[in-house]
């Protein structure tokens, strides 16, 4: 009974706690890499979430790059993104080492400045203001 009644509080804790956010507090560029198997350079990945709901994603590796321009928004505590290829890099980017996102992907929020895309985290950036003294 006493471990019915501790499972029943842990869901009803989770469930109360779990955040729902706003495209407001989500936009802004996450920064993040992920990291590979010994000997190899892993992957740095930037994805810029607009207030319009537009987005970009950019995966880079040592000698090419992976862009995907699209529209997200916000489903079960999760961002969604649909690649659109029609606005994506030219053809002389592809041939340079470079290559499409295309599809949907679901990018898992981990808190208002945390996350994740597949095994990597990527951190909100923080915009510095700078005050001139003269």
């Amino acid at each position: 009974m006493k471990k019915i009644f501790f499972v029943i509080v842990v869901v009803l804790f989770l469930s109360c706690n779990s955040s729902h956010f706003t495209m407001g507090e989500l936009c802004g560029t996450y920064i993040g890499h992920e990291r590979a198997l010994k000997g190899l350079t892993g992957y740095n990945y930037q994805l810029e979430l607009n207030k319009d709901s537009t987005c970009r994603l950019e995966k880079k590796h040592d000698i090419y790059n992976f862009v995907g321009f699209g529209q997200w928004y916000i489903q079960n505590n999760a961002i969604i993104v649909k690649f659109n290829t029609k606005s994506s890099k030219g053809m002389s980017d592809l041939l340079m080492g470079g290559g499409y996102i295309e599809g949907k992907k679901v990018i898992y929020i981990l808190n208002k400045s945390k996350i994740q895309i597949g095994k990597s985290i990527l951190k909100k950036e923080i915009k510095k203001a700078f005050i001139q003294v003269s």
